[in-house]
């Protein structure tokens, strides 16, 4: 079945183009120019793009059009926000006809067999970052093209423009390879259902949910095929299976003008539309805009960071939380409140009291969750230093907005902490009576950020009593001390006693004269463990530290010189 749609005028609207003979672009940190794209080959495919939808989905792939890991894919649907995250749209074969009947090519795709079939990389004259839209420009003489990409806030939905700049009208062909897996890899099996709609397609794998594939003007068919044995490097170089297997549903054709737009709009939302591009397009540009205005008399890059981390900060049912990292992991408790000063508090504090309040929800036990699973089920609590991150949190939150509602709010929470530190909780976390120190650890467990594990092999245990972990309660103990005793919170603790103890036990017990140095662990199964590692230069550095500041400049300089 083959169906034609007429391109409306709104088509010869152009987005805001990206002048190269401008100043701003030469001065812009994310601006690549490829005039020679033969030696910039290996930088183009170890270079990534990453758009993202503020639910957990993304897109992602290598600059130069070619995928080369599992997770590289025009939409990475997040159908459990912000987990449950699956591919469906790998890639778009992206094919014109030039005036005189040549073919060429914007992608580039790396077979098992051997080499780069075909080459669209070398028709890439630049690579920028416009905000937070990836945004190509192909140059193949008199014809200039420039494609941007970027994701739909708050859906599973991304929008891939195409825009004739220069020259005269070329042919334009479209072929969606595609797929319904679980973002870390694998193959899908069965072939799908495609059919067609008046715009698009709809797309459906055996016991999968449809997703569509929309274009804003154009013919498209529903004929399809399978494509074997597309290479993933980094995927072999990591010592994975490399080689994936994805299903060309349908095509797209259509002849496009000069300062013609073609939109194209990939989703799992039946109402998505490629219509609407001119208006997605502006609320992603404004987006970008009010980020930047933050840092309007900071420098491009400090910009472009604003940006960046503002793709980690994601929603939560009705809160919100943070992706640990992209794009492997999900929302873990110690990244998120580690990372939530650099991430909310100095571009602003909204969000922030909204993953504290998030979090608080799944304290259980004294503690926060070290991650969500992916699939949904039973928040792991196998971390000691998560929960200690938190109260720290809630205090760089305090102090920068203001704010000492949430610590009324979250006061009985904070107090169930500290009761279940002191009378034990999971993993053989809990207070050592006799010098008032947290221990922690049990086999096979893994509780601090040093948390590498093979099969049941704890790369390194630290079981015991490791310097940062006390340092952190502490802290804890000190901030809750302050925040104790007013008219609203009635201390279940005497904080200040619990501190001081803490305190008193850390200055005889950590310094260890024979390297100069803190212990990393004390009373550990095989005695104190003298290696030196950072986690002191942790213990040092918080608000509440129990380690003075003369001890505190002997660290920094044991540290940098060993």
């Amino acid at each position: 079945m083959t169906i034609k749609q007429t391109a409306p005028e709104s088509t010869r609207i152009r987005p805001k183009p990206l002048n190269p003979s401008q100043p701003q672009v030469n001065s812009n940190p994310n601006y690549v120019h490829l005039k020679q794209p033969d030696i910039n080959l290996e930088h183009g495919l170890n270079s990534e793009w990453l758009v993202t939808n503020g639910i957990g989905g993304y897109g992602m792939g290598a600059m130069i059009g070619a995928r080369t890991r599992h997770y590289h894919g025009l939409l990475v649907a997040a159908l459990e926000p912000p987990l449950g995250r699956h591919l469906t749209v790998a890639q778009l074969i992206e094919t014109i006809t030039l005036p005189g009947g040549r073919l060429e090519y914007l992608h580039t795709q790396e077979w098992g067999g051997g080499g780069l079939d075909p080459q669209g990389y070398k028709n890439l004259e630049s690579f920028t970052l416009d905000g937070s839209i990836p945004t190509w420009r192909y140059d193949f003489g008199n014809i200039k093209l420039e494609k941007r990409l970027w994701m739909k806030a708050g859906q599973n939905t991304t929008f891939v423009t195409y825009t004739l700049t220069q020259g005269k009208a070329i042919k334009f062909e479209l072929k969606p390879l595609c797929t319904f897996r679980d973002h870390h890899g694998g193959n899908t099996s069965g072939t799908p259902q495609v059919k067609a709609l008046n715009d698009g397609l709809e797309v459906q794998f055996p016991d999968a949910p449809s997703y569509f594939i929309r274009s804003s003007f154009g013919e498209h068919d529903t004929s399809g095929e399978w494509w074997f044995n597309q290479f993933l490097r980094v995927e072999a170089e990591r010592g994975f299976d490399a080689i994936e297997n994805l299903y060309r549903a349908g095509s797209f054709s259509l002849t496009l003008e000069q300062n013609q737009t073609l939109a194209v709009c990939i989703s799992t939302h039946a109402d998505a539309s490629a219509s609407n591009w001119t208006q997605e397009l502006e609320a992603e540009q404004q987006h970008s805009s009010q980020l930047k205005s933050k840092f309007e008399h900071e420098p491009t890059w400090i910009q472009q960071l604003a940006i960046a981390a503002d793709q980690f900060i994601v929603a939560r049912g009705a809160g919100h939380t943070v992706i640990a990292g992209y794009p492997w992991f999900g929302d873990w408790g110690r990244d998120t409140m580690i990372a939530l000063p650099g991430l909310m508090l100095v571009a602003g504090v909204e969000v922030a009291a909204s993953i504290l309040r998030t979090f608080g929800k799944f304290v259980d036990k004294g503690m926060l969750p070290n991650r969500f699973p992916d699939n949904g089920e039973t928040p792991e609590y196998n971390t000691v230093d998560a929960t200690l991150w938190y109260v720290e949190a809630i205090r760089a939150y305090v102090v920068a907005s203001g704010d000492t509602s949430i610590v009324d709010e979250l006061w009985d929470t904070l107090e169930s902490i500290v009761r279940w530190h002191i009378n034990g909780t999971r993993y053989g976390i809990g207070v050592d009576p006799s010098d008032g120190l947290l221990r922690a650890g049990e086999p096979g467990v893994q509780l601090t950020w040093m948390d590498a594990k093979i099969g049941d092999w704890v790369v390194t245990p630290r079981t015991g009593k490791p310097v940062e972990i006390n340092a952190l309660w502490f802290n804890a103990l000190r901030t809750l001390e302050g925040w104790a005793n007013t008219s609203t919170r009635k201390a279940s603790h005497d904080y200040m006693h619990l501190a001081d103890t803490v305190s008193d036990s850390f200055i005889k017990r950590y310094w260890n004269k024979a390297t100069g140095y803190m212990f990393d662990v004390i009373d550990t199964p095989d005695g104190d463990d003298g290696t030196i590692r950072l986690n002191a230069v942790i213990a040092a550095s918080l608000n509440h530290s129990p380690i003075g500041h003369s001890t505190r400049q002997l660290i920094l300089k044991g540290a940098a010189e060993k």
